[in-house]
């Protein structure tokens, strides 16, 4: 409950119970069940006419750090876990020790935290027939697949604590990123669908293929271009070797240089940082993500040229996408409740 405090954006409960807290001060004390005075904000909270929806996916699960304990409170290894043995903030985290990133061992970085409770995929060919990868493949880690870096915050992106099953056709339905595409960038989400249907035949046998042509598309450059601007952030991350999965910089640069041309600062961030990050085949120097529009448009043509070691066709796929999928798209301002 005392993490939930911080790392769960709340309302009073009840509402006029702000009116103490203003002029008293916060009631809750550690220990006290947060319940009795707070509620999470969830995607249909409302103060007035102030919506929170904005800071959740459109399944409900979180988008923005501070919602960890939202996340938690969501996941059936919370909800439905043997009494004694439901998963919490410190199955994972440490109040004073590990990396002060995330307060995390190097223990706990790995599959161990979840083996606590699920020791029947600690055997090598167990875990390979669970996740159908390489047992030492980005593939076969828990975290990649069941809490993949959906989560925004701070000018990175994390862990979502939403601990789900990974399922590509929320990503046609809803909007919502999945995990399998974190790793297959240049897969469309449709080519992840089937394959989740033929590797997990009784659970995805219902999943439907999008008829939208646009999720034939390798997924990392279609939502660079056709998502808001959360997502074409995150998908700039990915493609600049931020998430699992470490894309080839000669595929991958191309649409990070014609992403440099978005409206909103972060993705052109998360681009700047991809196009110099470690094992690129050219040395230039970062470009100024906030410059001017003059001066980007300048660094955007040298940048162009400066790819040219990249794959002719590649270089074409970049620009004839980023035209397309950017008239296609609606902006929608975002608002980040940190």
């Amino acid at each position: 409950m005392i993490c939930g405090h911080c790392h769960g954006q709340r309302l009073p409960e009840p509402l006029d119970r702000i009116q103490i807290i203003l002029t008293r001060g916060d009631p809750f004390n550690a220990g006290e069940d947060l319940s009795q005075f707070y509620r999470p904000i969830d995607r249909n909270a409302h103060v007035g006419e102030v919506s929170f929806a904005s800071r959740f996916w459109a399944n409900g699960s979180p988008r923005l750090t501070a919602y960890e304990y939202q996340g938690i409170l969501g996941s059936r290894c919370y909800g439905k876990g043997e009494p004694g043995k439901q998963i919490n903030c410190l199955s994972c985290h440490t109040m004073h020790g590990g990396d002060p990133k995330g307060q995390i061992t190097a223990e706990n970085r790995t599959d161990q935290p979840c083996l606590k409770c699920h020791q029947q995929f600690a055997s090598t060919p167990a875990l390979i027939a669970h996740t159908k990868h390489k047992s030492d493949s980005t593939g076969s880690r828990c975290y990649n697949c069941h809490m993949p870096r959906v989560v925004y915050g701070i000018m990175t992106f994390h862990p979502t604590h939403d601990i789900t099953i990974p399922a590509p056709q929320l990503t046609t339905s809803a909007g919502v990123p999945n995990a399998c595409n974190q790793c297959h960038l240049d897969r469309g989400v449709n080519w992840s669908i089937v394959e989740a249907k033929r590797l997990w035949p009784e659970r995805f046998s219902s999943a439907q293929l999008s008829k939208d042509e646009e999720f034939n598309l390798p997924e990392g450059p279609r939502s660079l271009f056709a998502g808001d601007a959360l997502t074409r952030a995150l998908a700039a991350d990915l493609l600049g070797g931020g998430g699992p999965f470490k894309p080839d910089p000669l595929w991958s640069s191309p649409f990070l240089v014609e992403a440099f041309a978005d409206s909103y600062p972060i993705v052109r961030y998360f681009a700047a940082s991809g196009l110099t990050r470690s094992g690129v085949p050219w040395q230039m120097a970062k470009p100024d993500y906030l410059a001017p529009p003059a001066q980007r448009e300048s660094l955007l043509w040298q940048w162009r040229e400066s790819v040219n070691l990249c794959p002719s066709a590649v270089r074409q796929q970049a620009t004839a996408l980023a035209s397309q999928l950017r008239r296609r798209r609606r902006d929608v301002d975002l608002e980040v409740g940190e």
